[in-house]
């Protein structure tokens, strides 16, 4: 039983880490395409990682990476699923 609600955490907190990713990769290539135009678009990605719309691109990193490491799928089994 515990394996499977582990196998099942993983693959969700995995499938939250590749959104995570997927939105990272569409902020950058959107700043570098057209920077105008995509604003409207962006704005919950932005939300999401909680920063501003004109956010450099290392601060855009570290807010990924921060995220990440949030919803790492080991992080979160030893806190919530340790057996004692």
């Amino acid at each position: 039983m515990i394996d499977e609600l582990t196998k099942i955490f993983f693959a969700i907190k995995q499938t939250k880490i590749f959104i995570i990713k997927k939105i990272i990769i569409t902020i950058i290539i959107s700043k570098k395409i057209n920077k105008d135009n995509n604003e409207l678009n962006f704005k919950k990605t932005y939300k999401i990682l909680r920063l501003d719309n004109n956010t450099n691109f290392l601060t855009i990193k570290r807010a990924y990476y921060k995220l990440v490491s949030k919803y790492h799928p080991d992080k979160l089994i030893s806190k919530k699923y340790s057996l004692k």
